[in-house]
């Protein structure tokens, strides 16, 4: 039983060469009070754009905090004919309203060509 379950363990698991958290970076824009979220992938790995319908997709979400609301959705990236995103995006969004720093959660599933990791939120602060 045992070692069934460490060969699961194994089979279920997909680890990537780099750590997904240190290729995500955030940027506010006070002049066009525009929130950034750029993605560099590690090498093998993809997530997944808006539209498919089994992976979970990546998606942005701007806490209320200090007022900032969504002036309108996110511009998220298309994806291929699959889609996947398999290198660098960006995530861009207009906010109204708020003031002082802005956060949220930058959600995401990170997959190989023969498993995917469980989908991650990475939270966020950007100081003004």
């Amino acid at each position: 039983m045992k070692i069934v379950l460490i060969l699961l363990a194994f089979a279920c698991s997909c680890t990537p060469k780099q750590k997904p958290a240190s290729q995500i970076s955030y940027a506010f824009n006070p002049k066009t009070s525009e929130v950034s979220v750029k993605v560099k992938l590690p090498e093998g790995m993809h997530a997944y754009a808006p539209g498919e319908p089994v992976g979970r997709p990546i998606e942005l979400v701007i806490h209320p905090k200090n007022n900032w609301q969504l002036a309108g959705q996110p511009i998220l990236p298309t994806g291929n004919a699959k889609h996947l995103l398999n290198q660098a995006f960006e995530i861009k969004a207009k906010l109204k309203n708020g003031h002082g720093p802005v956060s949220g959660v930058f959600k995401m599933q990170l997959c190989s060509d023969n498993s995917c990791e469980r989908p991650q939120d990475y939270a966020f602060q950007v100081n003004l």
